[in-house]
């Protein structure tokens, strides 16, 4: 199996750590459903994972650490979820990650955090990071809205 795509099938529940024992999966997309809770911990340590598309649901939590162990993963879709938390200096590890689209984030900034928007985050960067005291607001660039 190299790729599911479930998007807008109203699903809902948490997401089954199943899915991240899939090691040979290329594309997850599991975009506007009603999916609730914590990520599982194996989705973020797949690594043939090329897009990974968890948008339009209601996860919460942070993003881990381990993120970085999606070294082949080249877009990453997270808005309109409930994430929170500090971003992970750890993703300005994942050099190949070129599409990153999130929006309604509210966590502590980093400075190296700021070289990933920077640097790591080329033409595809789809949000907006507003920093003030220390403290990042995302806005999605296309709505205007925070």
């Amino acid at each position: 199996l190299l790729s599911i795509r479930l998007a807008i099938n109203n699903l809902t529940g948490s997401l089954p750590k199943e899915f991240g024992e899939m090691k040979t999966l290329f594309r997850l997309d599991l975009n506007t459903n009603q999916l609730s809770g914590t990520v599982p911990e194996s989705i973020w340590t797949m690594p043939s994972l090329d897009r990974l598309t968890l948008g339009e649901n209601n996860f919460n939590g942070t993003l881990p650490t381990t993120i970085s162990q999606l070294s082949a993963l080249k877009s990453l879709f997270l808005w309109k979820n409930r994430f929170s938390g500090r971003i992970p200096t750890e993703m300005g590890l994942m050099t190949n990650l070129r599409k990153y689209f999130y929006s309604y984030w509210y966590g502590d900034m980093q400075d190296r955090v700021q070289l990933l928007f920077e640097h790591s985050m080329p033409a595809y960067f789809y949000a907006a990071p507003f920093i003030a005291s220390n403290r990042i607001t995302v806005c999605c660039i296309a709505s205007r809205r925070c």
